[in-house]
């Protein structure tokens, strides 16, 4: 059910950003940007840095549009890169709060520290299982789109195949149920 359209289109920029072609990043950012900003304002839980994650995603595909390998899912690459990159923000962020804390200081630029696998997995099934609670706030139907996006991996194109619906829709229902999530993270925040 894929959109072999906007399949071809996607592999198409990607030759171009090799060629250092700063156009065709722009155009794929244009096409991407608002599903990743919902995608990463339903992970995080301050809206200040979601623009942020984004930015550093595409802003990375450019310093390495040498050796990325964004092919054959282009969709796929850059949900995956801005959901890992949410979740590394998150970790930074608790990071520096705990240092903050610790040493009695507000404001300090300290190195990420690294974390092991198993705090990584156990960080990524805590959030997992926020976002599964949060969705309980979410009506049925944008819960629905969001889930065959989140879990299953669908783009618009293939949600609104699969459901009979525009993708327009999809993105509205996509909008709403990022909205919620985002609402839901934002009360439950200190």
């Amino acid at each position: 059910m894929r959109d072999d359209a906007a399949w071809l289109r996607d592999i198409a920029l990607v030759e171009r950003i090799r060629q250092n072609d700063a156009r065709a990043l722009g155009e794929l950012a244009q096409h991407y940007v608002v599903p990743l900003t919902a995608l990463a304002a339903s992970v995080l839980q301050s809206n200040a840095l979601v623009e942020d994650v984004v930015q550093d995603v595409f802003f990375a595909i450019w310093e390495h549009r040498d050796t990325a390998e964004l092919r054959p899912n282009v969709a796929g690459f850059l949900r995956r890169a801005v959901y890992n990159r949410a979740i590394s923000t998150i970790r930074h962020e608790r990071s520096q709060q705990r240092r903050a804390g610790d040493a009695g200081m507000l404001d300090v630029d300290w190195p990420r520290v690294a974390h092991n696998d198993a705090e990584q997995l156990l960080e990524e099934a805590e959030l997992a299982d926020q976002v599964v609670e949060a969705l309980t706030h979410v009506s049925p139907s944008p819960r629905r789109v969001f889930l065959l996006s989140w879990e299953s991996g669908l783009t618009y194109e293939e949600i609104a195949d699969l459901l009979g619906i525009t993708t327009r829709s999809v993105a509205q229902q996509m909008y709403r149920a990022t909205q919620r999530i985002a609402q839901y993270f934002v009360r439950r925040s200190p």
